[in-house]
């Protein structure tokens, strides 16, 4: 039994450095492969920058809006401590956002690297120097009840999907899933233009299954990630970008659960069970208590008239097209980012 044991041990322990071997080679692969903007000076250290104000802060640091005295450049700075950074999973996820970022050099609409350093030798602190931009998107977008985002126009929703979907479609073009899409993640700059964030959980595709769940944050989680699947794809993305555009329209998140399962239930309460049973790797049970059809044409009713007598957001048919493309419960079906950008809604003006 322990000859067993240890077998397994050392068979675990090969796939986990197999798997590592894996992204390392993908992120060179996808960086190789993207368009690439000058290389960040390797030799920088943090004394090459001003720090003006603190912007944002979290378990990882702290970011700063800084100025490069080199350049005069206003920056976004994100300094990350240092306490256990080389073997804890804050030097991995420096690495994933590092190579992350650099794999998108020149994507439109994704935050774009000018620097970084794993360890200021003088202050033993690491950074991620990138293009600084705005405001979150949560924070641009606020305006509705309790605080929340105000409903958006058509028009203004259309806007934003184009530019989230041309950043995703540029990720997974690049090789790279996401995996934590939400308005938190999204930045806005003075004249309306988005840049998608925080590639932190970011994964090379080329990395193949299983990947690690949970990942993206539960008002934004897909189906198949709520129950449980490791051998997810991009379209985890498309679903979340889906998400954030119902939420822009209609003021409020449109699933809201305290766990996966009750999240799964309110997306099949709304979208219906038949979509979901149709995906090959649908499980025989699904929450009980979920009709069949689905209902997110009654929350976002072509007609403007009928909209505004029941309170509800109106979407023009092409829109909802994409929407409802986007929200698809069975992965397979689901629209990816870059087809949805050639949806003809994109045509309108």
């Amino acid at each position: 039994m322990a000859c067993k044991t240890q077998r397994a041990q050392a068979a675990g322990a090969t796939a986990a450095a197999e798997r590592k071997k894996r992204r390392e080679m993908a992120r060179a692969a996808a960086a190789a492969a993207s368009p690439r903007a000058p290389l960040a000076d390797k030799t920088s250290t943090t004394s090459r920058y001003e720090k003006m104000e603190a912007v944002g802060a979290g378990a990882f640091g702290v970011v700063y809006r800084a100025r490069d005295r080199r350049t005069g450049e206003i920056v976004a700075m994100k300094c990350l401590n240092a306490d256990d950074f080389d073997d804890g999973p804050l030097g991995s996820m420096f690495a994933d956002e590092v190579g992350a970022l650099e794999a998108c050099r020149g994507v439109p609409c994704v935050v774009q690297l000018r620097d970084s350093c794993r360890r200021d030798p003088a202050t033993g602190e690491a950074f991620i120097v990138m293009e600084f931009v705005g405001p979150a998107l949560r924070d641009a977008a606020r305006g509705g009840r309790s605080g929340g985002v105000r409903r958006h126009s058509e028009g203004e929703a259309r806007r934003i999907a184009r530019q989230l979907l041309a950043g995703a479609a540029g990720m997974h073009a690049a090789g790279l899933m996401h995996r934590d899409l939400k308005p938190d993640n999204v930045l806005v700059d003075a004249r309306g233009g988005l840049k998608i964030c925080d590639l932190g959980r970011s994964r090379a595709t080329a990395d193949g299954p299983p990947y690690s769940n949970p990942v993206v944050a539960r008002n934004y989680r897909a189906p198949e990630l709520l129950l449980g699947r490791t051998d997810y794809n991009a379209g985890i993305d498309a679903w979340a970008i889906g998400c954030i555009v119902a939420e822009l329209l209609a003021g409020n998140l449109l699933f809201y659960g305290d766990s996966n399962k009750e999240h799964l239930s309110e997306v099949l309460n709304v979208l219906g069970t038949n979509d979901i049973r149709e995906w090959s790797r649908c499980p025989d049970r699904l929450p009980s208590g979920c009709g069949p059809t689905s209902f997110l044409p009654d929350l976002f009713p072509s007609n403007p008239e009928l909209a505004m007598a029941i309170g509800r957001p109106s979407l023009s048919e092409a829109g909802f097209e994409v929407l409802s493309g986007l929200l698809r419960c069975n992965p397979e079906k689901r629209m990816t980012a870059a087809h949805a950008l050639k949806h003809r809604w994109f045509e309108e003006a």
